[in-house]
């Protein structure tokens, strides 16, 4: 499920996707750690990039 972090709950992406999907959550922490390494919000997409393209990959 793709999706832009959102604090309010209804619409929040992660309890949206509940069991049936797949989504990509660094934590606070994990993305604060990230985008302190990476210090470019182009590159923090990157990595969301990446994700996305992995898991859309058929796995054999």
């Amino acid at each position: 499920m793709l999706g832009k972090y959102d604090y309010e709950a209804e619409t929040l992406y992660i309890k949206r996707a509940g069991e049936d999907y797949t989504y990509f959550d660094l934590g606070e922490d994990g993305w604060d750690e990230a985008y302190n390494i990476v210090q470019s919000n182009d590159e923090m997409w990157r990595i969301n990039k990446a994700f996305i393209l992995n898991m859309s990959t058929p796995y054999c």
